[in-house]
């Protein structure tokens, strides 16, 4: 029921909010922006050292998958208001029927300084308590 493919409009977003009601499958929503470079730099190594991963890339065969890219048009300014996106990676777990805004965080900033990818069992750990109960025993 839940397709396999990555969505990359943000004029998908209420069509996905419909398939999330028929499903009840959380959504995952990612936000890029390639045209600032610290940004860019950081989505190209979580698209490297994350999404790659291969049991990163079983769990998202249970998500409603939403792709980003910034800056846009004006449905993409709304989206990224929306969440209450001010840099990217920006990741964000919607859960059915919920209006909370639940951000996974794929780097840590150690003493506030370079970033570091967070080790991808601690990702999906941090994602299985964005998720409904459903989702505990999935991945």
């Amino acid at each position: 029921q839940v397709p396999n493919k990555w969505f990359n409009s943000a004029k998908d977003y209420p069509e996905l909010l419909e398939l999330q009601k028929k499903t009840g499958a959380c959504m995952l929503v990612y936000f890029k922006n390639p045209s600032v470079a610290n940004e860019k730099g950081l989505c190209s190594w979580l698209e490297k050292s994350i999404t790659t991963d291969i049991d990163w890339r079983k769990a998202m065969k249970y998500f409603i998958k939403l792709e980003i890219t910034l800056p846009g048009p004006s449905a993409v300014r709304e989206l990224t208001e929306l969440f209450k996106v001010s840099r990217t990676p920006a990741i964000f777990v919607v859960k059915p029927g919920s209006t909370l805004l639940n951000r996974l965080m794929v780097f840590e900033y150690p003493n506030g300084g370079r970033p570091q990818p967070i080790d991808v069992p601690v990702v999906l750990e941090s994602l299985k308590t964005r998720c409904t109960p459903a989702y505990q025993t999935l991945f």
